[in-house]
């Protein structure tokens, strides 16, 4: 099966990010190794906290710190989140797609949805794609009525304020769940098509103008008809 974050991760970094950042590629690559490293530090240590009431915060850490101090206002900010917490990491399927959503929560007997904890500088259109195909995996899955929300705990690496975001817009949610359907159609192209329209959605996230696309568009076609690809 594919993961559903392998999706995702194959729109960024791809070929237009290659192209502008090339000189940088190291350098991107060590950032994301080290916001993967703490992400993962934080994940497992908030895992803990709501697991057995508590956590050894590690010394030296301030980013990992920064993260947890985040944690600790959150729950103060929404006190009732911990016990809304029905899962955490639950391994779900909808037999051609994988993923492990954070947390799922509960709230009486039918309301349910999905928050997701992330470490990273801000909050991209792919962390709500992210959740909604969870809960879309989850209504096929389990057979469960429609999200009553999904929603983003970011926990900042450089201050000790979380931000958190809660969408219940049934629309907002139902765009989300369609935008994977596209990714994932990209992500199933053969190479050239596939590189096209990643590259298209890539300049949407780069904040590329549209002549500066169309010159992309236009170098990217000739490489094409020179069969270079």
């Amino acid at each position: 099966m594919i993961r559903v974050t392998q999706v995702l991760d194959y729109m960024l970094p791809g070929q237009l990010s290659d192209w502008f950042k090339r000189n940088s590629k190291a350098k991107c690559e060590a950032i994301g190794e080290e916001t993967a490293r703490i992400g993962n530090e934080v994940d497992k240590l908030v895992q803990e906290d709501i697991d057995d009431g508590g956590y050894i915060p590690p010394e030296g850490d301030e980013q990992v710190n920064n993260c947890l101090k985040g944690w600790e206002a959150y729950k103060k900010q929404e006190p009732l989140f911990v016990q809304s917490v029905a899962e955490m990491q639950t391994e779900i399927s909808d037999g051609e797609f994988v993923g492990h959503p954070d947390f799922i929560n509960r709230i009486g007997h039918t309301e349910w949805g999905i928050s997701d904890l992330k470490c990273t500088s801000g909050i991209r259109e792919k962390n709500w794609v992210q959740c909604a195909k969870y809960a879309e995996i989850l209504m096929i899955e389990r057979g469960w009525t429609f999200p009553a929300f999904i929603r983003i705990i970011r926990l900042q690496r450089t201050s000790e304020i979380p931000e958190v975001v809660t969408v219940s817009d049934p629309k907002f949610i139902q765009y989300c769940m369609n935008m994977f359907k596209v990714y994932a159609a990209i992500y199933r192209m053969p190479g050239v098509m596939a590189d096209y329209f990643r590259g298209m959605k890539e300049a949407e996230v780069l904040g590329i103008s549209n002549d500066e696309l169309g010159l992309i568009e236009r170098e990217l076609k000739e490489e094409i008809f020179d069969g270079k690809y």
